[in-house]
């Protein structure tokens, strides 16, 4: 029982025991007490405080290696999200993340679930996702478009209006959400033209689509504590 206990504290997908803070050398002993996962006021994970927060539990020397990634919702476990509209706003792209595998293993060693967000966000926040999705969908379409060579230029220029008046008309849905819901200012995405539109801030898409396993890497790689001397040769 005792080796079986070991593999699994010593597993692949979780970082070696040595470059663990003390308190969480064995996040499978009775006595461990998980983290509290941080959330905002409206409930949804903060990500950057959970990333934070997961990458404290190790000596700074420690690097999460980067060749493994999968996608983890940052609400879990699946069990709890048992209606379709759960499931639904479960799978938000602004509710997953792609991380480095080890990553995600510890984080779920390491932190307990977040809560169901409260009704409010359950029902605004897949609105917002909607609009968001919408805009930046424009965005992609417009580009692709005026990339085409065969595309004719009254043609064109129509199709490119028309995608201008369906991402403005996005903005708007978010500006009438309460603010609270509001996670990005709508007046800072507002086009007037075309060229507006095209060259907007890359905010937009990074809401849209799930975030890349690199982009959470170079976040967890930067050091959140002072470096410390592994555990195994502390005094």
């Amino acid at each position: 029982m005792e080796r079986r206990k070991k593999a699994a504290n010593t597993a692949p997908f979780l970082p070696p025991v040595e470059l663990r803070q003390p308190e969480f050398r064995d996040p499978k002993s009775r006595s461990f007490q998980k983290l509290e996962t941080p959330v905002t006021a409206i409930g949804l994970v903060d990500t950057p405080k959970l990333l934070k927060l997961v990458k404290g539990t190790l000596n700074a020397a420690y690097h999460w290696p980067s060749q493994l990634d999968d996608e983890h919702h940052l609400l879990w476990p699946n069990r709890l999200y048992k209606t379709d509209e759960l499931q639904a706003f479960r799978n938000l792209q602004i509710n997953k993340k792609d991380w480095p595998r080890i990553f995600h293993g510890w984080a779920h060693a390491v932190t307990a679930p977040p809560s169901i967000p409260p009704v409010d966000t359950l029902h605004y926040i897949p609105k917002f996702q909607e609009a968001v999705n919408d805009a930046s969908g424009c965005v992609k379409i417009g580009k692709m478009l005026t990339r085409n060579p065969d595309m004719n230029e009254t043609r064109l220029y129509d199709r490119l209006h028309e995608l201008l008046d369906v991402y403005n008309q996005s903005f708007e849905i978010i500006e009438n959400l309460p603010a609270e819901y509001q996670l990005v200012d709508p007046s800072e995405f507002k086009a007037e033209t075309v060229h507006e539109m095209l060259t907007v801030s890359g905010q937009l898409g990074r809401l849209a689509t799930v975030s890349s396993v690199g982009a959470a890497t170079r976040y967890i790689r930067q050091a959140t504590h002072a470096p410390l001397k592994p555990v195994a040769d502390a005094a």
